[in-house]
């Protein structure tokens, strides 16, 4: 009979603490973080995997090249985009990053990408709309 008594108890402890759970939740929403513009590489036939969606590109010394990249702007109002060639580096969890433009060059490389590389470095594209930003590439003399 005493056991009875405490599994009622346990019962409605139980009871009592489901519907507390269940009457004190709220509904959280989350803004949409998604983005409002889009960049892709056109690549050249000069490009050596034409399956990889990046500039992968052979050139011989002196040789130029034009490549261009295409901005899309899925926002709904126009938008002026900067565009930086940047040396490509691996963060500390092993993982690409071309964000480290004020990052010291490494003197042992060959050249410095941002160098050989001229052409826009503003784009303005309208709303829900595409625009294609144009570079010129010339490889330096030596090997």
């Amino acid at each position: 009979m005493k056991w009875m008594h405490i599994l009622q108890r346990i019962s409605v402890v139980i009871l009592m603490g489901g519907i507390a759970l269940w009457l004190n939740t709220t509904t959280v929403q989350a803004a949409d973080q998604s983005m409002n513009y889009q960049v892709k590489a056109n690549l050249p036939s000069s490009q050596n995997n034409q399956s990889v969606t990046y500039f992968d590109l052979r050139l011989a010394p002196n040789q130029e090249e034009t490549i261009s990249i295409t901005v899309q702007n899925k926002d709904n109002q126009a938008h002026i985009f900067n565009i930086s060639p940047n040396t490509a580096v691996t963060n500390q969890n092993g993982v690409v990053d071309y964000s480290q433009s004020k990052k010291k060059a490494d003197e042992t490389a060959p050249a410095n990408i941002a160098s050989l590389i001229t052409g826009d470095k503003k784009v303005t594209v309208p709303a829900h709309s595409s625009k294609d930003a144009i570079f010129k590439i010339k490889m330096p003399a030596k090997k």
